[in-house]
């Protein structure tokens, strides 16, 4: 039986799965696609505060020579 794990970068306030490609920097002075959470619980509510984005931060920069970034929560899958 051969297993195949990944895993995905986490939003710690909704729980929204984003692709780790998306938040991890392989590479050093690189910004991250995604630094916060951009979900909308309600994306065609009418009143606008319904509408906002969750806004969490999902990466921390490691502090290394020249700065990378990696998730603040994974969330593996097989």
């Amino acid at each position: 039986l051969d297993l195949y794990m990944n895993n995905y970068a986490t939003c710690s306030a909704c729980n929204k799965l984003y692709e780790p490609d998306k938040v991890i920097t392989k590479r050093p002075r690189q910004i991250p696609i995604c630094l916060n959470c951009n979900f909308v619980k309600y994306p065609s509510y009418p009143i606008t505060k319904q509408r906002q984005p969750c806004n969490q931060q999902l990466a921390k920069k490691i502090s290394t020579k020249d700065g990378m970034f990696c998730p603040l929560l994974t969330y593996p899958t097989i």
